[in-house]
């Protein structure tokens, strides 16, 4: 892993000298840019601030934002620490990795959260698959989105703790995109996978698959996803990423208004590619994941996870939230 987590970064460095960097320079006279990285699904604040700027009184002001897509947050840390990004979606496991080599960065912002009573992602077999305990698992196939992400290590963990079964020993493990977890499963090509929305929403309207598990039952609550800058970057623009990071707040609080909700749906369509019908039937409801009020950053569900994470192996240092969240706006 820190192989690959090099050898991505080097690639991102060197991309930065193609294309020229102010790492560590004033913003000139004009609204500050900032190369944001974004990712598919459930950053609503994003997809709202891409459609709707309207909404952000100070875009294009104090700051402008220039968006950068990326498939995973992996890669977003990444594009942070080798500075071809100012700012990006990071997840809790990814950002801790990024830490752990050497990146310097912020938390600003929370985007989602698994916790009761909303939605949290589950791993589901077929109804004829003949798995009605954990223990059925030994001989089968399990299916994980990405070997060495967070919920990989919330998965082999749980089923371990509950049952003594070891990942790649007593059941095999494949990699397989959300895409086409659904279809995986229903093919019997994997005999178990994870569902976040809005894939549950697709394979559960089958009616042929149950739940074993959800990530809830080993970590209440989980911190998803959250929005990170580069410390240098922040510091170096404090008042422009104020006047950000307070528009930030409002469009959370536009995001969250039942009035806006139709809005919200044509946005988040329009950026993840995700058919309106689709998002209609969970965002925003009790079937979606849970958003903090004003993206507040849960610190002690996030330290929980880090110290999950950390004495699981995932990374080396001991890392502390606090030490790792600015306040602005």
């Amino acid at each position: 892993m820190a192989k690959t987590w090099m050898a991505g970064v080097a690639l991102l460095a060197l991309i930065a000298i193609g294309c020229g960097s102010n790492d560590g320079a004033k913003q000139a006279a004009g609204p500050l840019k900032i190369r944001m990285g974004w990712g598919v699904p459930e950053e609503e604040v994003k997809y709202v601030l891409m459609k709707h700027p309207e909404v952000a009184p100070d875009t294009g002001k104090a700051y402008t934002i220039k968006w950068h897509q990326f498939a995973g947050t992996p890669l977003g840390v990444q594009g942070l620490a080798a500075g071809t990004l100012d700012c990006a979606t990071v997840g809790g496991l990814s950002v801790a990795n990024g830490l752990d080599k050497g990146a310097d960065v912020v938390l600003l912002s929370e985007m989602i959260e698994e916790r009761k009573p909303n939605f949290t992602t589950p791993w589901m077999v077929r109804k004829d698959s003949g798995i009605d305990s954990l223990s059925d698992l030994k001989g089968k196939t399990v299916a994980t989105n990405a070997v060495g992400g967070s919920t990989d290590y919330v998965q082999d963990d749980y089923i371990e703790r509950k049952t003594g079964l070891k990942a790649n020993v007593d059941y095999k493990k494949v990699e397989i995109p959300f895409g086409q977890m659904v279809e995986t499963v229903l093919s019997g090509r994997a005999d178990m996978g994870l569902f976040p929305q809005p894939f549950y929403g697709q394979i559960n309207a089958t009616g042929k698959v149950k739940t074993m598990f959800r990530l809830n039952d080993s970590i209440e609550p989980f911190v998803q996803i959250l929005n990170g800058c580069r410390r240098g970057f922040v510091d170096d623009h404090k008042e422009a990423m104020s006047k950000f990071q307070s528009d930030w707040v409002r469009v959370t609080r536009w995001v969250a208004d039942p009035a806006n909700r139709a809005k919200v749906v044509a946005a988040s369509a329009a950026a993840t590619k995700i058919p309106a019908h689709v998002l209609d039937h969970f965002l925003l409801t009790d079937q979606d994941y849970y958003r903090p009020p004003d993206g507040r950053i849960n610190t002690a569900a996030l330290q929980h996870e880090w110290d999950f994470f950390h004495a699981s192996g995932a990374f080396k240092r001991d890392l502390k939230v606090s030490d790792h969240v600015t306040t602005l706006g």
